[in-house]
């Protein structure tokens, strides 16, 4: 499996925290043109499962061994590995965590992408112009139900978005915060 964190320079010093708890092997892929939604096809290329994880998160203690226990459950879904808003927490835990196909969007902070899967939604981004507007985590969750993807909501959150304001200033991360984190 890939570990990669989708990187820009101005968190360097929370990515080389990250990666002080990650796998030696772990791949920065550092945004090059100012363009996270090309970054993040550059991050899913592969035909290999991918841990992916934005720079902006704290992970919690032993966030890899926890991370790989609930892919060696379910390695063909989706995994998503944190979340922030109530009611998607209880209807995610009404159905076991499964996520239901009427949801709009996936949360993208932290999550696994299953073997097979990351190259065809690179390429899926890619000739999507909508998905370049920085909304890919409605336009992922379209592509993992036309490939009829199980998406799985992993309780409580194994991140949380650190607290600073986002870099692209369309949003501020203190009102996106896990209502479920814990770190240890």
């Amino acid at each position: 499996m890939l570990v990669r964190i989708m990187s820009c320079k101005e968190r360097e010093d929370n990515i080389n925290k990250m990666l002080s708890s990650l796998p030696p092997d772990t791949e920065c892929i550092w945004d090059t043109d100012h363009n996270p939604c090309h970054t993040l096809q550059r991050v899913v290329d592969s035909d290999e499962s991918i841990l992916v994880m934005e720079d902006d998160i704290e992970l919690c203690k032993n966030f890899y061994e926890k991370a790989k226990a609930e892919i060696e459950q379910r390695p063909d879904s989706f995994i998503m590995f944190y979340s922030c808003k109530i009611g998607e927490i209880r209807e995610a835990e009404n159905k076991k965590n499964w996520i239901p196909y009427s949801r709009p969007y996936v949360y993208t902070q932290a999550y696994y992408i299953p073997a097979g899967i990351g190259k065809k939604l690179s390429k899926f981004l890619e000739t999507n112009e909508k998905a370049n507007n920085r909304r890919w985590s409605i336009w992922i969750n379209e592509f993992l139900i036309q490939e009829g993807v199980e998406r799985y909501l992993v309780q409580p959150s194994l991140v949380q978005h650190i607290g600073l304001d986002s870099l692209n200033k369309s949003s501020n991360t203190y009102i996106h915060q896990s209502k479920t984190y814990r770190y240890e």
